[in-house]
């Protein structure tokens, strides 16, 4: 519960782009070699939203056991001079600080350079045509695995972002106008995803992967939740004129509205209830008249004659 409330703080704060310090007495041994729920539930905090641990050194030191359970965590550990514990016996829990130097302090926007990609059918096709015709030698004849997936990886980002990515700014404030919900915030979200997402294939494992899932869940929640209260004050603000709200509701419903079309035959079928009505009644027929035109049961019955 109290992992799950600092989460919430996390993912607030997350959002205005800013320094974040956690300080404190989390009473989570992080030198217990021994790998517990809440150790790893603290850490899989800690990465995902990017805090790094600057106390390594036991804060509390007795006869049977050594603990690091009070600590700093950071978003910017690079502008950090110094930090570590001091000698002082006020209390069993040794003091923590940290120095930091405010003037190399300042965050940049990594998230200003917008990343769009279009999936379409068209660009899909292209995208294999290239990987098709793409030379994979480099990559076959490489006996190092991490050497090898690594140059795959190259490759098919730089032929995906050839095939897939928007490049016109044109057809991104298309985009962007098609789905004013995405606000600045989401973006930041998503790009981070992204970030976790390079760093999940560049590096596979277990931490990384539930890392990923982690901002993941948290973009599909607040993106629900933005394209939820955009609706709502549309709709909030068209309330008194019922021919332009339903023409909102329309709008909303067309837009989640998939249409599925059933082919037999090369050939596109208007009523798939129909088809499998006259498919059925008629499949009697058919095993009739290939029953009696094959020999094969004759021959089966001739050759394994039941004995008296």
């Amino acid at each position: 519960m109290y992992l799950q409330q600092i989460e919430q703080v996390l993912q607030i704060i997350s959002l205005e782009n800013k320094l974040v310090y956690l300080i404190g007495d989390m009473n989570i041994n992080l030198l217990d070699a021994d790998s517990n729920a809440s150790k790893f539930q603290l850490q899989q905090l800690l990465t995902s939203y990017n805090l790094s641990t600057l106390i390594t050194t036991p804060t509390r030191i007795s006869l049977n056991k050594n603990s690091v359970i009070d600590n700093i965590f950071m978003s910017e550990p690079n502008a950090v001079e110094l930090c570590g514990t001091q000698v002082c016996d006020l209390s069993d829990h040794l003091p923590i600080f940290i120095i930091v130097n405010m003037k190399s302090n300042r965050i940049k926007n990594h998230f200003l350079k917008e990343k769009l990609y279009s999936f379409t059918s068209e660009r899909i096709n292209r995208l294999n045509e290239y990987l098709i015709n793409m030379d994979w030698s480099n990559v076959l004849n490489c006996e190092d695995v991490n050497v090898r997936f690594q140059r795959f990886i190259e490759i098919f980002v730089k032929n995906f972002n050839e095939c897939c990515r928007i490049s016109s700014a044109r057809k991104i404030k298309k985009i962007s106008r098609d789905k004013p919900w995405i606000t600045d915030d989401l973006k930041i979200m998503l790009n981070r995803k992204t970030k976790l997402y390079t760093k999940y294939l560049k590096n596979p494992n277990i931490e990384n992967l539930i890392e990923l899932k982690s901002i993941r869940q948290s973009c599909i929640k607040f993106k629900n939740k933005l394209k939820k209260q955009y609706y709502s004050d549309i709709i909030e603000k068209n309330i008194k004129d019922n021919r332009r709200t339903w023409s909102i509701i329309k709008n909303i419903i067309s837009t989640n509205k998939i249409t599925n079309t059933v082919t037999s035959n090369s050939e596109i079928v208007r009523s798939p209830a129909d088809a499998l009505n006259d498919y059925f009644t008629g499949i009697a027929i058919k095993l009739g008249s290939s029953f009696n035109n094959s020999t094969l049961w004759k021959n089966h019955l001739t050759n394994n004659k039941l004995q008296n």
